[in-house]
Order: C-alpha cells, then sequence, then structure tokens
C-alpha cells in the first residue's frame, strides 16, 4: 500500500503541457455563381441570402421579378396550423407578387416546380371537382411531385410542343387583327393562391381579346402522318 501514488492527478497540468501538432487546414474556395444558383435553387429563401454579400453585380442584383416573388406555399407551411380553421390561415399576395411570379416562370423550370409544389392547377382540377373523398395519394403528389421529365411521352410531349405552337401562331395570326403570342408562366389567384394555371402560351388579337393555348402532344399517337 505504501507503493500506490494517492495523490490527485492536475488534468490541467496535464493538458497544457501536451503538445498537439495542428495540420493546417485546407482553405475553402469562396462559392461560385453556379454554386449560388444551385443553392437558390433548391432553397431561395433561405437564411443564408440575408447574410452573404457578393462583389460580383450580376449575382447581387436580382431583378424586379425576384425581388417581388411570393414565398412558396411549402414555405408557408406550419403544423400548428393544422388545428386551426381555413379562414384564419387564408393567405393572400398582391398583384404585384402574382405578376412577378408568372414573369419569373416563364423561363426558369426549377423555379416553377418549386412554386407549383402544394398548388392545385388546371390540369388537376377534375380530379379534385370528381372526387368522393380525400385521397391521400393524390395529396402527396400535389404536395411531392415526382420528377418525369425522362418519362419517354412526358419527353416527347415537350419536344413537339414549341412546334405545334409555332404551327398555330403561324397559321392562325392571318386570321386575325394585331394577332400576338407570347410564352406563359405560372398564373396564381391573388386571393387563392393555393390555386394556378401553367398554359403553354398566351394569344391577343384586336379582333377576339385574349385568350390562352394548351397544346396536346399524345404519345400514342407520335407515328401518325398529320401531314
Amino acid at each position: 500500500m505504501t507503493e500506490i501514488d494517492l495523490r490527485k492527478r492536475k488534468w490541467d497540468a496535464v493538458e497544457k503541457a501536451r503538445k498537439v501538432n495542428v495540420l493546417p487546414r485546407k482553405k475553402v474556395p469562396p462559392l461560385s455563381k453556379k454554386d449560388i444558383a444551385d443553392i437558390k435553387a433548391v432553397q431561395p429563401n433561405a437564411v443564408f441570402f440575408t447574410s452573404y454579400a457578393s462583389d460580383n453585380s450580376e449575382t447581387d442584383s436580382a431583378s424586379d421579378d425576384e425581388v417581388n416573388l411570393p414565398p412558396t406555399l411549402v414555405d408557408l407551411f406550419k403544423s400548428s396550423a393544422s388545428v386551426i380553421n381555413s379562414d384564419s390561415i387564408k393567405v393572400h399576395f398582391s398583384a404585384q407578387n402574382c405578376k412577378s411570379l408568372e414573369e419569373a416562370t416563364k423561363s426558369q423550370e426549377s423555379l416553377w416546380k418549386q412554386h407549383k409544389a402544394g398548388r392545385l392547377t388546371s390540369s388537376n382540377f377534375g380530379v379534385v371537382l370528381k372526387r368522393k373523398k380525400w385521397l391521400d395519394k393524390f395529396a402527396d403528389s400535389v404536395l411531392f411531385p415526382k420528377e418525369i421529365s425522362n418519362v419517354p411521352a412526358i419527353k416527347w410531349g415537350k419536344t413537339k410542343e414549341k412546334i405545334a405552337v409555332q404551327c398555330y401562331v403561324e397559321s392562325t395570326k392571318s386570321n386575325h387583327v394585331d394577332f400576338e403570342y407570347e410564352p406563359a408562366g405560372l398564373h396564381i389567384a391573388p386571393n387563392d393562391p393555393h390555386l394556378g394555371s401553367s398554359p403553354d402560351g398566351k394569344i391577343n388579337c384586336s379582333c377576339c381579346g385574349k385568350g390562352v393555348i394548351e397544346v396536346k402532344c399524345p404519345f400514342k399517337h407520335k407515328e401518325c402522318d398529320l401531314s
């Protein structure tokens, strides 16, 4: 027993005396334009963008349409709201919000997908109106749409849609006064922003007024000669 050292060890002294070889950390390169664009495509309202400042004017200067974009429905979701009546969680967007969203989604497919998630659009209005009860699978398809861009029928439709629109415009403009066509983005209702529509184009003429284009390119008829 006399050979046992019962003195309390001074851990602080041991830690101070210990030598630690610290390896130099690899320097993290600054974010590129592509990195920032990728982050914004996934989470456009991320807190990161409130503190990030770029020296590049092309990166930190957003268009008026992007600045005035409304939040996505996914961003507005709150689990606590599930016990509140529908009138209490009513959301309204300004006319400028809706216009900016329509303009911004004309050419930005990733942004269109973000704002379409959770919305009932004209393509599924019929399903909602005819339903006898709410379907969980249908709700999942609205809230969490699957990636279908590589489905053959979808690829066929996207490829032929532009050709179909061009043919329609060429054959129609000679029969109307001051005929105009322009692509369309995602349209939402200011007082009912959970509803939306994405027509394939907008038309206008002095003789008939405004209208929309909806193109269908049936995959089952892809071998047909329409000439």
